[in-house]
């Protein structure tokens, strides 16, 4: 049984997608003109929200362009799918810029978290992942629920996945598992890559500080050693197991 430590819960950042950031214009009257000045919103700030308003604009346009190529009559499937993917891709982009903004920019209440399948979500990043990798991916799931938030879930398996195919090289294998063990889910990653080497081990890159961040705030945590399914690394996320399960068998 894993040694996870209980924490508090991750925080929620909702899907919200065409939002726009606008500052109103006010014109002042002339009375106003013998008032004490207002400070102005500080540059840095005003900044932000331009930048926010513009990514939005631009995530938009890449997201009805992917979705009129997709109900084009004049592609393959293959080049459909991939369209379809750079669609999820790009509204999985636009909640990243909506988390920064109310975390870090709004300073706003974090929220809570909820039930969610971490099946699902697993491979829905293994498709992503696949789409821009050479590796050869082996994917097995069972139904598995977790109360966490499903953006930075997301990104977490997106992290190990990630590395995982990068680990394994265009000629390598990796393998993906979902499974329920001991009240934990688990999502374990392996590769038939070098392994994890000492200094990883000690300092561990920006990619699994995010994934043991994460999962630690979910009330779980991450594994890494060596793999024995396939003598490269392996990675485990476990998070408590929410109990929920919507099928039977």
């Amino acid at each position: 049984m894993s040694q996870c430590s209980r924490s508090a819960g991750a925080f929620s950042w909702p899907r919200r997608y065409g939002r726009q950031v606008s500052t109103p214009v006010q014109v002042p009257s002339r009375a106003a003109e013998h008032e004490p000045s207002r400070p102005h919103p500080a540059p840095a700030a005003a900044r932000q929200r331009e930048l926010e308003h513009d990514i939005r604009h631009e995530l938009a346009t890449i997201v009805l362009l992917a979705s009129l190529l997709a109900d084009s009559g004049d592609i393959g499937p293959a080049s459909r799918s991939r369209i379809r993917q750079l669609h999820s891709e790009t509204v999985w982009l636009d909640e990243l810029v909506t988390a920064y903004q109310r975390e870090f920019v709004q300073q706003a209440d974090k929220g809570a978290v909820a039930p969610i399948r971490v099946d699902l979500t697993a491979a829905e990043a293994i498709t992503a992942v696949r789409m821009t990798n050479r590796a050869t991916f082996h994917f097995e799931a069972e139904e598995a629920w977790a109360s966490a938030n499903q953006l930075r879930l997301w990104r977490a398996l997106r992290n190990v996945m990630d590395n995982a195919a990068h680990a394994a090289g265009p000629s390598g294998t990796v393998r993906v598992r979902v499974s329920v063990e001991d009240g934990w889910t688990v999502t374990q990653v392996d590769d038939d890559g070098p392994g994890f080497s000492l200094d990883a081990a000690g300092k561990a890159t920006l990619g699994l500080r995010i994934v043991r961040a994460f999962a630690a705030e979910a009330g779980g945590c991450l594994e890494t050693g060596p793999s024995r399914r396939l003598g490269g690394g392996c990675a485990r996320i476990l998070l408590p197991s929410s109990g929920l399960r919507l099928s039977r068998g």
